[in-house]
């Protein structure tokens, strides 16, 4: 039963894809998005509609093209308890893909998975799953053949090849979440490992920081409160007040003995706010006299003192 549904979820996605790719080839003389030899995967041209893989396992969306080959955007939840939730997700919602399904059962799938998807889409990994098109080709492929995986990094807006798997005729051509959690957490941890070595720093430095902006105003609604925590582990900073939250996550661009340079990373609880960081990404330089703590910080002067050069002197609290 499980290969039947297999079957004909692929045999579904075929047909939405070769559709879809039909358009679009009308539409240009050349394939869309190829930057160094592959597909730019989150082109929103290449998009139809959102379904679950196969297996029923993550959500995803499916492009194939004679020209550019076949590819999957995967969307893998960061944590086991989300994963968990994307499990059979259609079934529990009382949508069931089978033969014969209808447009408006695709169309329900799409607006379901796209309506706890996207709301939190910093809380998944972006993987795309790609085939080159010397091995496709009607509805099949010329065994054996390799499928090569990708790992999007939002920092440095680019995708990153974390593995390839190559596949002989009758063997599983779906990729498990399993096998995508394997791959994902090699890139990171080697990431993770080199990120410490290169950004390890005194332990002077760890501590929570504090810092209050407009606090003499008689206007409560002008006040802001922000935090910067310091930990072997990573670096935060918040930004809090009335209508405003920003929490993210920086990474420290050097490092000396009395001073420490921070660049902003990834934005944390869906809070990033874009119009300020397409105008800088640089939260300054945080130096220390001995006795206190002074923050020079481009990001907080464009944010909220209109571009004004203002250094900032920081209250410190222990590392706990």
């Amino acid at each position: 039963m499980k290969n039947i549904k297999i079957i004909l979820s692929i045999l579904i996605t075929f047909c939405l894809a070769a559709c879809n790719g039909q358009n679009k080839n009308d539409e240009q003389s050349k394939p869309l998005g190829i930057n160094d030899g592959l597909p730019n995967f989150l082109d929103k041209n290449f998009f139809s509609s959102y379904e679950l893989d196969p297996n029923n396992t993550y959500p995803t969306y499916f492009y194939r093209n004679s020209k550019m080959g076949e590819f999957s955007v995967i969307f893998l939840a960061k944590n086991k308890e989300l994963q968990e939730e994307w499990k059979n997700y259609d079934s529990k919602n009382n949508i069931m893909i089978e033969e014969g399904a209808t447009n408006e059962q695709l169309r329900q799938i799409n607006l379901l998975i796209k309506k706890k998807l996207e709301p939190h889409i910093n809380d998944y990994y972006k993987l795309a799953e790609y085939t080159a098109p010397q091995y496709i080709k009607k509805n099949d492929y010329i065994f054996p053949f390799i499928k090569k995986y990708y790992l999007f990094d939002d920092v440095k807006k680019r995708w990153e090849y974390i593995g390839e798997k190559k596949i002989k005729e009758g063997e599983e051509i779906v990729i498990s979440i399993d096998e995508l959690n394997s791959m994902v957490y090699n890139k990171t941890s080697k990431e993770d490992n080199l990120n410490l070595q290169v950004n390890s720093i005194s332990k002077n430095w760890y501590g929570k920081y504090s810092l209050s902006l407009n606090e003499d105003s008689e206007d409560w609604r002008d006040i802001h409160e922000i935090t910067l925590e310091i930990s072997k582990d990573s670096v935060t900073y918040k930004a809090t007040g009335f209508q405003l939250y920003e929490f993210y996550k920086l990474e420290i661009k050097e490092k000396k003995e009395a001073a420490i340079h921070l660049n902003f990373s990834i934005a944390l609880d869906n809070t990033e706010n874009q119009v300020f960081l397409e105008e800088t990404k640089d939260f300054g330089i945080i130096t220390f006299d001995g006795s206190k703590y002074f923050w020079k910080c481009p990001y907080i002067d464009k944010r909220f003192t209109e571009g004004k050069k203002k250094t900032h002197i920081l209250k410190k609290e222990a590392y706990k």
